[in-house]
Order: C-alpha cells, then structure tokens, then sequence
C-alpha cells in the first residue's frame, strides 16, 4: 500500500524536472568547457568578467594571440549584441580544466543571440563566451562626419522708392537719359601728343625770290590773302621789280660759284 504514493510522487516529481529542464532555453543549457565561469548577457558584463578574471583572461588572450589590453580594447571599442544569421552547423571552441582549447561542432538557430560586430559576424556564442572564431577581424575605423557651419539667417531686404527723376536720368531707353560723363571718357580713344616742330628760318635771299608771287597773291603785310582778285598797278610794278631782282640773285650767285675753284687753286699755288 505504501509503495504506489510513492510510486507516484517519483513520477510527478520527474514530470517536474522534465518541464522545468524543457522550460529553460537550449541555448543557456549548453555551458559545458566554457570560457566564462559565470553567465552573461550583456556586453559589460562579458568584459567585466574578462577584466575582473586573470585566468579567464588569460584563456582569451591565448586563443586570439594578443595581449590582455589588446583584446578589452578591441572588446570594448566593438563588440555588440547581434542575432544568428541562418540555422547551420558552427565550430565553437571550448576549453577545459588544464586550460587545453579545443573545437567542437554545434548548432546555432536563426535568432539566437550573440555576441558579434556591427556588420553581424559572430565571435563568441552567447551566455557561455565560448569563441566561434581563431582570430579578431580587423574593423575598418569610421570616417569623421564633416562639420557643416550653418549659413547666417538671410538679412531682409528693405525696397526704398525710387525718385521718377532718377530712373528717368539712370535708364538709356527713357528721352530724358544723362549718360556718364565718366563712361564717356573712358569710351574716347586716347589721342598721341605731337610734338611741335620748330619754326623754318627765312632769310632774305630766300625770300626775295619769292616777292613777285607774294605780290601777285596781294599778301598783306600780317601774312593774310586779301581777296581783291583785281591787280593794282603797284603790284605789277612791285612783280616787275621782284623778278629784276631774282634774276640778278641768280647772276650774282653763278659768277660767285665760278670764282670759288679759282680762288682755291691760286691759294694752293702760292
């Protein structure tokens, strides 16, 4: 009689287990040669456990062939929560009691979280740590977001009325148009300077042959034509003893070029 109570709280209480096991998530079940010793599931928590642990540490540097401070600098400066892309078979690698690491085969379901980068590659299974990688991808740094300086507020523009007058006297098309005298002057063509060239001097020898047509034009003493086309018999007179005197000026100029050969040749002589 005692031994069906029994019997049956056995099986309520493996009935028990069986829901409270079925109950918790496959993915927090799997901590066997973790590289964490607590669970995590949060970013902080997972580099407070690495930074707190010198072993635990120590196991993560091994792995990735880096450093202590490497490792938390890259942890902090990129490790993100991501999601499982697809369900397939990963090589997760464990490690254990003596600190040997070792690869193993698992499944990861689509969904599942984990820990990883911004663009979603996958570096550590979640809560237990365990690396799904041998080695940190590099992480190309972002490129500065340039500075935009804000354009000063437009000023408003204030329209003053016009003068009639002034548009009358600013625009070409109206009658009552001013050009600029400025424009004007730049517009003129700059003219060269010319230089005075000297008076001729006349001497009276040169002149005397030019008395008879001086007559005949009647010029008048100031240098200007009188407009008496008449002639005047002391202009006659005045032509006639004009032209006595320039053939004299001729006669009188031949006999002194003749005589200038003979005068040298007796100096040479004497």
């Amino acid at each position: 009689m005692r031994t069906a109570p029994t019997k049956a709280a056995a099986i309520v209480l493996v009935a028990f287990l069986a829901a409270l096991l079925a109950a918790v998530p496959a993915q927090a079940r799997e901590v066997r040669d973790a590289f964490l010793w607590e669970r995590v599931e949060s970013v902080d928590a997972f580099i407070a456990q690495i930074e707190a642990n010198p072993v635990i540490a120590q196991r993560f540097a091994k792995h990735y062939h880096v450093s202590q401070a490497e490792l938390v600098k890259y942890l902090r400066e990129n490790l993100t929560v991501v999601q499982v892309p697809e369900t397939r078979t990963y090589t997760i690698y464990g490690v254990n009691k003596i600190g040997r690491i070792y690869p193993v085969k698992g499944v990861l379901k689509k969904g599942w979280k984990a820990f990883g980068l911004r663009d979603g590659t996958l570096l550590f299974k979640w809560s237990c740590g365990n690396p799904l990688t041998t080695s940190l991808p590099p992480v190309p740094k972002p490129k500065p977001k340039p500075v935009v300086t804000p354009l000063p507020p437009p000023q408003p523009t204030v329209a003053l009325p016009q003068d009639p007058l002034v548009i009358a006297l600013a625009d070409p098309m109206l009658p009552g148009f001013i050009p600029d005298a400025q424009a004007l002057v730049s517009d003129t063509p700059e003219l060269m300077p010319v230089e005075e060239q000297p008076p001729v001097p006349v001497t009276v020898a040169k002149a005397l042959p030019l008395l008879p047509l001086l007559g005949l034009m009647g010029v008048s003493g100031h240098g200007e034509p009188s407009y008496d086309v008449i002639p005047e018999p002391s202009a006659i007179a005045l032509w006639a003893v004009g032209l006595g005197v320039f053939a004299g000026c001729i006669v009188w100029r031949r006999r002194r070029d003749a005589r200038l050969p003979l005068a040298a040749a007796r100096g040479r002589t004497q």
